[in-house]
């Protein structure tokens, strides 16, 4: 079973960021990625292989299929992910969801700010958000892995960083289209959002 009081810490950053109030959650989601490597360094037990639980199932069970815009149209993910208190997980998938939730927490608190402070935020985000995304394995965990490849692409744009965006959005424009051929409608719904920031994309493109 996963540390209780690593789940209730998450699952209060998870609750601060719907209720807006991103520094707080900037301070919970950073206080509980130290007392979980404090945990895990300090513990004798090792970590499973294998679990029941995987970072998409997290996703769907906690999360809501609602997609937000922010400025220009722009679709960020933007819902926390709650640990389940009967999660049976490997350490790697806690770890992920906690720096995810901390990433979301520094990118969405860039959203209130200038876009002069928003630097320092939107650079933390995208670090933490590449950590996550090499933490857990790809092939179960594909929403968990889509959303955060979305939200780095969003912060790239906003830092200027156009092409590397534009290559990042139609990869995954690509990776949509085949789910959707699929017929896996229950992970398309919390993405669909995304779209809209291949649209921007597509507009914003210098001509050739």
């Amino acid at each position: 079973m996963i540390n209780e009081e690593i789940v209730d810490l998450n699952n209060r950053t998870v609750a601060l960021l719907q209720e807006q109030d991103f520094i707080e959650a900037i301070e919970n989601s950073s206080m509980v990625l130290r007392r979980h490597r404090e945990i895990y360094q300090t513990s004798s037990r090792q970590a499973s292989s294998s679990g029941d639980d995987s970072l998409d199932k997290c996703m769907l069970r906690s999360g809501t299929d609602e997609n937000r815009y922010y400025a220009d149209n722009t679709f960020i993910y933007d819902h926390g992910i709650v640990i389940p208190t009967s999660a049976n997980g490997v350490s790697s998938m806690v770890a992920a969801i906690l720096i995810f939730n901390c990433a979301l927490s520094h990118q969405l608190r860039a959203q209130q700010v200038s876009r002069g402070r928003s630097r320092h935020h939107l650079s933390s985000a995208k670090r933490l958000y590449e950590l996550a995304h090499g933490v857990c394995n790809e092939d179960p965990n594909f929403l968990f892995h889509f959303v955060v490849i979305n939200n780095i692409a969003v912060i790239d744009r906003r830092l200027g960083q156009n092409e590397i965006s534009a290559q990042r959005f139609q990869q995954l424009l690509a990776v949509l289209m085949l789910l959707i051929d699929q017929g896996n409608t229950k992970r398309v719904r919390h993405v669909q959002g995304f779209l809209a920031n291949v649209i921007t994309t597509t507009d914003t493109a210098p001509a050739a």
